[in-house]
C-alpha cells in the first residue's frame, strides 16, 4: 500500500496508514496492528476510551486533533 495527502502532518499519515490498512481486510478477525508511530499506540491503547467517553474532548476540553481520522480507527 502507498499513499498521501496533500496539506497534512505525519500524525494524519499515521493514522490513515492504519485505517487503509485494517480497511483492506478481507473479512472481520483479530489483528495485531504495528507501529512506530507513539501517537497511533497510545491513541489506541490509552486515549480512545476516554474520548469516546467526554465527545473525544481533551484533558482542557477542547476538540482532540484529528478527531474524524481517530473515529474512523
Amino acid at each position: 500500500m502507498y499513499g498521501g495527502e496533500i496539506d497534512t502532518t505525519n500524525n494524519q499519515m499515521e493514522l490513515l496508514a492504519a485505517i487503509k490498512a485494517l480497511q483492506s481486510l478481507k473479512r472481520p478477525c483479530r489483528v495485531n496492528l504495528y507501529t512506530d508511530s507513539n501517537y497511533v499506540k497510545q491513541g489506541i491503547t490509552e486515549w480512545i476510551i476516554k474520548w469516546k467517553s467526554n465527545g473525544f474532548r481533551n484533558a482542557k476540553k477542547k476538540p482532540v486533533l484529528n478527531s474524524d481520522l481517530w473515529k474512523q480507527l
